[in-house]
């Protein structure tokens, strides 16, 4: 109970003041953030690590903003299936997927986007819910269109199809 109440004042303090959280309140929050995740596999860990990866994101509580150090964040709660990190390497993915000309390479990506969108939403996560309902909205070639699709099959059936890839 006391790891709760901790770990939601400091994350209240660094959410209410944004965006203009204090050098300090980031600093302070980054350094309970760490012992949250040191200590317990917990929901609170799994959030904490996601919000170290969004203050190395976006650089927040003076570090330098090191996308590498972020993802490997979100990795480590994204491992014990942790929505939010799930979304946030789904994005990743789906990012990815629109800087390569290689179509190949596309497919995959935005396969693996999708399915971690998929995994999270299937997990409870609203937004990524949303971003795979206005996917199909999006203009994106109707070879990736399939990608949406499954994902969407997916959320809706709780299972895969074999034809997520042809």
């Amino acid at each position: 109970v006391a790891v709760s109440k901790t770990y939601a004042n400091r994350a209240a303090i660094v959410n209410k003041n944004f965006p203009n959280t204090s050098l300090e309140d980031y600093k302070m929050a980054y350094r309970w953030y760490l012992s949250v995740t040191e200590e317990q596999l917990t929901e609170e860990a799994f959030a904490a690590m996601c919000n170290i990866g969004q203050m190395h994101l976006h650089g927040q509580g003076g570090l330098t903003p090191d996308y590498e150090k972020a993802m490997a964040w979100y990795q480590k709660a994204a491992d014990h299936f942790y929505p939010r990190a799930l979304r946030e390497i789904g994005v990743k993915y789906v990012n990815m997927s629109s800087k390569t000309s290689s179509l190949s390479e596309k497919k995959y990506l935005l396969g693996l986007g999708y399915s971690h969108l998929a995994m999270a939403a299937f997990r409870g996560d609203a937004r990524a819910s949303e971003m795979i309902s206005k996917a199909n909205n999006l203009d994106i070639p109707i070879s990736d269109k399939t990608f949406v699709a499954a994902a969407r099959r997916f959320v809706e059936t709780k299972q895969f199809s074999d034809d997520i890839i042809k």
